[in-house]
């Protein structure tokens, strides 16, 4: 008996032919909440996840990938508020239901504050192996400069308010957060952060005469280079303090960011028949000693109260 033609296969649903279409795929999840294109979309599939990593739009909304231009003409930056979400104080903004934020002139990095952030549920995803979390800038366009100021309470000043050591680093391809959080957590003391302005300045000309408006920004110093400025003190504490700041970090040689060091200087103080002086002198002869030099002011420890004073 002949036999018929076979029969032709069935047809996938509509649906799954839309999704396995890369662009429009990419145009449906465009409209999802970033949380979740971040964390749940990418486990449906390895196709869906594929889609996401490959696409520039989404990997630049997601802080993975650098961006050239910022959101409109009268923004300079946007922080990367879901990093925010979890590590606050690392971002100086204070956040409210809907996602609304109001950044703010600085914010101190306590270790209660993490403590008290990083609870019994986010700090084993926090601290996961090459977390994804450590890849992303921490704004957008992403700041590429550190500006580090270091006060100790075992140095003497002469009674002159300044830093005892100053740096700068610098991360051409942007700061990622892994690195912001590498340095903070692996130096000793208080951090108080202070970002450069998100926001420009409209003004006009004096005399009226020029109806053109141009942008004008409030900088100077760290500002100036759209750094953020970290202003460390380091003060008299306990050896083994608890809890330790190793509980929330992988805990690596600083050292190694040696490369990203374009400046280390310490404060040189002078007097001379009751005239105080001061200068800035460069530490080390490379980068290499010079971050040495850093990283013995900012993590050398200092004794406690009643041991260092008596």
């Amino acid at each position: 008996m002949a036999l018929g033609p076979a029969p032709a296969p069935a047809l996938a649903p509509a649906s799954e032919r839309v999704f396995a279409v890369p662009e429009l795929l990419e145009n449906i999840l465009s409209k999802v909440n970033k949380t979740y294109l971040l964390v749940d979309m990418q486990r449906v599939s390895k196709h869906w996840k594929a889609v996401i990593e490959g696409s520039p739009k989404f990997q630049k909304a997601l802080f993975f990938r650098a961006s050239s231009t910022s959101m409109t003409p009268y923004r300079r930056y946007i922080k990367n508020l879901k990093l925010a979400s979890v590590a606050r104080p690392f971002f100086s903004v204070a956040l409210f239901q809907r996602y609304d934020s109001e950044d703010k002139q600085s914010s101190h990095i306590w270790m209660k504050d993490i403590v008290w952030h990083f609870d019994s549920d986010v700090k084993p995803k926090w601290l996961v192996k090459d977390a994804s979390w450590r890849k992303m800038f921490v704004s957008q366009p992403p700041i590429k400069r550190l500006h580090w100021e270091i006060q100790r309470d075992d140095q003497e000043n002469h009674g002159l308010s300044l830093p005892g050591t100053i740096a700068e680093l610098e991360f051409p391809e942007g700061l990622r957060m892994g690195d912001y959080y590498d340095l903070i957590l692996g130096t000793r003391g208080t951090h108080e952060v202070v970002w450069p302005n998100v926001f420009g300045r409209v003004l006009s000309r004096a005399d009226g005469s020029d109806p053109t408006r141009r942008m004008e920004y409030k900088n100077g110093g760290a500002n100036e280079k759209h750094a953020i400025l970290v202003k460390q003190h380091v003060f008299p504490d306990e050896e083994h303090p608890t809890p330790s700041r190793d509980d929330y970090w992988n805990p690596t040689d600083l050292q190694k960011y040696h490369k990203n060091i374009r400046m280390v200087k310490g404060l040189d103080v002078k007097t001379t028949d009751g005239t105080v002086t001061w200068s800035y002198k460069w530490l080390g002869n490379d980068s290499a000693s010079g971050m040495r030099m850093f990283l013995r002011a900012a993590q050398e420890w200092i004794p406690e109260v009643d041991d260092y004073y008596y």
